[in-house]
């Protein structure tokens, strides 16, 4: 009986005297990484006081911050009471409890809380920073815009590795022992908000009022019309010919529709000519053909001396494009021999 209670005595003895890191909690694992891509990355707002640069972050907006994780201690305790976890983020304050809950870290796969903005000390990035460095990239780009353009619309940056996020978890002891404590950090993307600014909108360059078009004015397609009579002054032998030549100078290409009138108005058919470019071109050849009219008969002419048998004109009389004036091409003929009483016009 003596060696039995002696017994019991020094049992009890070897498990106080036994080293407590043997009954001791550990963190098994732990560690976090990012998420990919920028679908749950948390969301900093940066706007402009005065329209000017984006130079204030809202500190008023919910940032929820969520990274992967893996963590397990070494003893769970009933229930996993062992457990006890948080997420930090520097500059930032946590405004609501991290998931998931103290008993469900080892059954979860991530870790998101929600924090707000204060003054981002101990971050790699500077919001305000991003939101300038993007400004003057896209001025670059767009050289029609002034910086009032770009501020007035806003836009987002996709950041990657833009916060650093720590977790941090407890091990506790589920009996004689003790507690174990460790924490992970990871880098985590972030999308970066540069907010539209109204101030901008009103600073943005009126352009010059539009002036009103004027209508090009077509350079008139006739320069010149020369016409002369072949011989303008006859006297001599009837009947004779009077041939009329004459040319038109075009400023491009185009075409010319005219017509000879006499004095008596005898009229040509109307007739083209047409330019491929810049140009003078002869008219075709018109011609009368005049004799010595028979005593007492009237012929159409012009008033003059009645030393002369026939005097008369002609012109060319531009039709299209729209009437542009006419030239005249004088003729006097003295007929010296007798002839047949009869004035004819000839083409």
């Amino acid at each position: 009986m003596m060696n039995m209670h002696r017994l019991c005595w020094l049992v009890l003895i070897g498990i106080i005297a036994a080293p407590s890191n043997a009954s001791a909690n550990t963190i098994k694992k732990l560690n976090i990484s990012p998420l990919d891509g920028y679908n749950d990355a948390p969301v900093v707002t940066v706007y402009s006081t005065n329209g000017e640069k984006w130079n204030a972050i809202d500190t008023s907006k919910a940032v929820k911050f969520k990274v992967k994780l893996n963590a397990e201690c070494r003893f769970e305790g009933k229930g996993n009471k062992a457990y006890e976890g948080d997420l930090i983020v520097e500059g930032f304050d946590i405004i609501g409890d991290t998931d998931p809950a103290d008993f469900l870290i080892p059954h979860s796969k991530t870790a998101e809380a929600t924090f707000r903005y204060v003054d981002g000390a101990g971050q790699p990035i500077s919001p305000k920073s991003v939101c300038a460095t993007e400004l003057t990239k896209r001025l670059s780009e767009n050289k029609d815009l002034t910086k009032y353009h770009i501020l007035s619309k806003g836009f987002t940056v996709n950041y990657p590795g833009a916060f650093k996020v720590k977790y941090r978890m407890y091990c506790r002891a589920t009996g004689i022992g003790k507690t174990d404590l460790g924490s992970d950090t990871t880098l985590v993307n972030a999308r970066i908000k540069c907010a539209a600014s109204d101030l901008a909108t009103e600073k943005i360059p009126k352009p010059p009022p539009r002036q009103k078009a004027k209508p090009a004015r077509l350079t008139a397609l006739v320069k010149t019309v020369t016409l002369k009579a072949d011989p303008s002054d006859y006297q001599g032998k009837c009947p004779v010919g009077i041939k009329f030549n004459g040319s038109i100078t075009a400023t491009r290409a185009g075409t010319v529709k005219y017509q000879y009138v006499s004095h008596d108005n005898k009229k040509s058919p109307e007739l083209t000519l047409k330019f491929d470019k810049a140009g003078t071109k002869t008219t075709r050849l018109w011609s009368r053909t005049l004799s010595k009219p028979e005593a007492g008969s009237k012929i159409a002419a012009a008033p003059g001396k009645s030393t002369w048998d026939h005097q008369g004109w002609y012109r060319i009389d531009i039709l299209d494009p729209k009437p542009t004036g006419s030239v005249k091409a004088n003729y006097k003929v003295a007929c010296k021999a007798d002839t047949p009483a009869r004035a004819t016009i000839k083409q």
